[in-house]
């Protein structure tokens, strides 16, 4: 649903939302373009996604309460927000709904200004996602503060454009797709988790990558998905 123009077709005139759903859903061992982290190999299904529209050049703040809502009561168990906007009361209240009542995971990515890290990613109960490149070094753009809590790759990352190409991105907006991904993974293997134990899993098998322990930078540490997906296996 497109939240914006009121439409059943969520495809708009930019191509960040397919370079973000690249990084999920591509599917893999197809000798076709990339692999997303959790796109299937086609004798397996990967993750279903639902893509939901809430802007084409820019998000507008007014239409995210919706989508988070409609999300969280349409069977969504990731909602990952590639974004940034203004506060909200709405989308504060939205992200309540859909994680304790609904039992969503909401992930959302840091941002990409070096300055704190942006709303929603700042509420508690979204988990931010900051990003590395490809020496999992914290990349130059990407966001600190305390609330970040784990990082993934998110610099020069190979995906899917809108025209049905593929070309690389940078940013926090496609770290974020992976750590959303990995938790479909886990959901996968382990269904009768908690959204705070896939959170907690994703933290625990974190690569420390840079500075020792917790950092502003990268969290915990780099996703690690194998570690994760085993860990609840």
């Amino acid at each position: 649903w497109d939240f914006v123009d009121g439409v059943n077709e969520p495809f708009t005139s930019g191509s960040h939302g397919t370079r973000v759903a690249g990084c999920v859903a591509a599917a893999r061992n197809n000798g076709i373009g990339i692999a997303g982290i959790a796109g299937g190999d086609g004798a397996t299904r990967g993750c279903l996604m639902m893509p939901l529209a809430v802007g084409s050049a820019f998000p507008v703040g007014s239409a995210l309460d919706d989508a988070i809502i409609y999300a969280a009561d349409n069977g969504a168990r990731v909602i990952t927000m590639s974004l940034t906007v203004g506060f909200s009361d709405a989308i504060v209240d939205a992200v309540e709904y859909a994680t304790v009542e609904r039992g969503c995971l909401v992930l959302c990515a840091a941002g990409n200004n070096g300055s704190d890290v942006g709303f929603p990613a700042e509420l508690p109960l979204v988990m931010a996602i900051g990003a590395t490149d490809d020496d999992d070094n914290p990349a130059s753009f990407t966001n600190p503060g305390p609330e970040v809590e784990v990082a993934a790759p998110g610099v020069d990352v190979l995906t899917t454009t809108i025209s049905g190409g593929y070309s690389e991105s940078s940013g926090t907006s496609f770290a974020a797709p992976y750590a959303a991904g990995l938790a479909g993974l886990i959901w996968s293997e382990a269904p009768c988790l908690t959204n705070a134990e896939v959170r907690q899993a994703m933290i625990d098998t974190a690569d420390d990558v840079h500075a020792s322990g917790f950092d502003f930078l990268t969290g915990w540490g780099r996703l690690n998905a194998g570690q994760a997906v085993a860990s609840v296996s």
